[in-house]
């Protein structure tokens, strides 16, 4: 067996190779376990939409996001591989969450309108002393939830294998 000396590896925390190995769009059964093991209950993907967010004003900054799954309920799941954890990853994964969001009402919509958005940033490097999974959701000081549509769920991958 000839030894794989200076060979280049890639694992699922690269974009492309995640969604080449986990994506396919005649069989959800792999993302469909991913998101129900995650998330803690049934999930079933209907489709993936487009990633690439509008940008309405030249000044603002691209936003293309890893991956969108529409689920059979209607609700749209964003996730987001973070390979590199630092202290700005937060900022940048509300700022994809807060596009995402306010994309989904159309002018003149009611607010009601608003689709349920769950947002899995799946990251790498966080460090092993980080709880698996952390949720996020709107709430105030009391533990009131400010918005039922709302929810972000942290996994630090170290911690999953």
């Amino acid at each position: 067996m000839p030894i794989l000396k200076n060979k280049k590896f890639y694992d699922l925390k690269y974009d492309a190779v995640f969604k080449r190995a986990i994506i396919d769009d005649s069989d959800h059964t792999i993302m469909n376990n991913i998101l129900s093991d995650i998330l803690e209950r049934e999930v079933k993907v209907k489709r993936y939409l487009n990633s690439e967010l509008q940008v309405k004003n030249k000044k603002i900054k691209g936003k293309r996001l890893d991956i969108i799954a529409e689920t059979t309920e209607g609700i749209l799941i964003n996730i987001e591989l973070n390979i590199n954890y630092d202290k700005n990853i937060k900022e940048r994964n509300l700022n994809y969450y807060s596009t995402l969001y306010t994309e989904t009402i159309e002018k003149g919509d009611k607010y009601i309108k608003v689709k349920e958005i769950i947002q899995i940033n799946l990251n790498f490097n966080e460090g092993s002393n980080k709880p698996l999974k952390e949720e996020y959701l709107l709430r105030n000081k009391e533990g009131k939830v400010l918005v039922e549509n709302f929810k972000i769920i942290n996994v630090n991958m170290l911690r999953f294998f």
